[in-house]
């Protein structure tokens, strides 16, 4: 687990063997921001992956990009984007495998833990998952007791 703090900006880091969680806190952008992380608006119901499409802003970031010198993928970054777009899309048997692998007492970090094994199509995020929904509730919790 790694912490920087910089102008602002604060980055939780959960660094894994094929894999990496980031948490971003920050403040709102003077005159609006929108992105896969959605539009700062406080209103999850529009911060669905077909809201954001919507908004066009889940198209794929022109080239070169920071990553375009980087390595190559590996073959479980490679497998993972197969996976399902979209939860609907998701096999019955995947979601149940998903279900069992990320238990969690909050429902909103076991839903999203299974939406991103049906993404990756792989039971091997479920953990990495749980834990980083974990501690973004943590850090949400530690800043509210902070303001």
């Amino acid at each position: 687990q790694f912490y920087f703090t910089m102008s602002g900006v604060n980055l939780f880091i959960l660094a894994g063997e094929d894999r990496s969680s980031v948490i971003i806190e920050m403040q709102k952008v003077a005159g609006g921001q929108d992105g896969l992380c959605g539009n700062f608006n406080c209103d999850k119901g529009d911060d669905s992956y077909t809201a954001i499409e919507s908004r066009g802003m889940a198209a794929a970031v022109p080239t070169p990009t920071l990553f375009s010198q980087g390595p190559a993928a590996t073959e479980h970054q490679m497998r993972m984007n197969k996976g399902a777009r979209h939860l609907k899309d998701c096999t019955q048997e995947l979601k149940e495998k998903a279900a069992a692998a990320c238990q969690s007492p909050e429902e909103e970090i076991e839903a999203a833990c299974i939406f991103d094994v049906c993404a990756a199509g792989s039971t091997e995020v479920a953990k990495e998952e749980v834990t980083a929904g974990a501690l973004d509730k943590a850090v949400a919790a530690d800043v509210d007791a902070h303001n």
